[in-house]
């Protein structure tokens, strides 16, 4: 089976390559973390050193133990380094 040049190809064909190409490579970190969940280590812990600048928390809705809360508009609070 011949496959067509790439100058062969008419511009729709290089189009959906290009395009099927994106996609795939938009795909690829998402697919990654659905297969290894373990790769992202999120958890309690303690704070070592004060952050150097305002930290910013945002939070919108909850769900724990069973039990959850629809999602509301979303609140944002800010600390300074002295978390005032």
């Amino acid at each position: 089976m011949d496959l067509p040049r790439v100058g062969e190809c008419s511009r729709r064909t290089l189009a959906r390559a290009v395009v099927a190409v994106v996609v795939l490579a938009l795909c690829a970190p998402a697919a990654y973390a659905a297969l290894d969940p373990g790769g992202v280590d999120l958890g309690p812990g303690t704070v070592e050193e004060s952050a150097e600048t305002r930290t910013h928390v945002s939070v919108q809705g909850f769900h724990f133990a069973g039990y959850g809360r629809p999602k509301k508009p979303a609140r944002l609070v800010a600390a300074d380094p002295n978390a005032e």
